[in-house]
């Protein structure tokens, strides 16, 4: 502060005894004429931010900073992206009572997805479970003893998938007897075959609650 109060005090001292009426100009910060016509200095900053504005707007007055350079939109990844939503009739059920639950598969990419597998695994509390519909794929009850979900899992294979395309596998079951909270979890593309440009949203879970 001590320095740049220092500069001015000595520019318009300067100015004052050398430059002729006109020789600074109202505004810029910088004195010009008077001085250079005296071999003293060529250009001598008196406002740092009026010396900042002019370096980032060369063209002077009404030009426009261009900022750093716009990178414009991102190129498209040309991948498939199977992402997985799952949906239940019930939240809250009574043991024993019919329920439902809905796995949509959507391509949320920009090419298409070459055939895949689905699984659709309910808790093995769960009867009667039996695939409803399953437009576009072919799909069995399998029941597994481990894995990351033991019990009722329906394996449905299908063809390719095109972009903004989805294909939705609709399980019918009956509720356990026992009260307690039951998952349900849907994964698209579980053979991972498919490479995409988001690998992360290819599960879903639920969670269904016997009082």
């Amino acid at each position: 502060m001590y320095l740049a109060t220092g500069i001015r005090s000595r520019v318009h001292h300067l100015a004052g005894r050398f430059a002729r009426p006109g020789s600074i100009r109202p505004g810029a910060g910088v004195l010009t004429r008077g001085l250079l016509a005296l071999g003293l200095l060529a250009t001598v900053l008196v406002n740092p931010s009026a010396a900042l504005a002019a370096s980032r707007n060369p063209g002077g007055p009404g030009t426009i900073d261009p900022g750093p350079a716009n990178p414009g939109p991102v190129a498209p990844s040309g991948q498939p992206d199977l992402a997985a939503f799952l949906y239940q009739s019930n939240v809250d059920v009574q043991p024993g009572q019919a329920v439902y639950f809905s796995a949509t598969i959507r391509n949320k990419g920009n090419a298409s997805a070459a055939g895949f597998r689905t699984l659709v695994a309910l808790d093995s509390h769960y009867t009667n479970v039996h695939v409803d519909s399953a437009l576009g794929s072919t799909c069995t009850i399998q029941y597994e003893s481990g894995g990351w979900l033991p019990g009722y899992w329906a394996v449905c294979d299908g063809g390719p998938l095109p972009a903004g395309q989805e294909r939705i596998i609709r399980i019918n079951a009956i509720a356990p007897s026992t009260p307690g909270p039951y998952a349900t979890i849907a994964e698209a593309d579980s053979q991972g075959t498919v490479a995409e440009s988001n690998e992360s949203n290819n599960s879903a879970r639920v969670t269904l609650t016997v009082h």
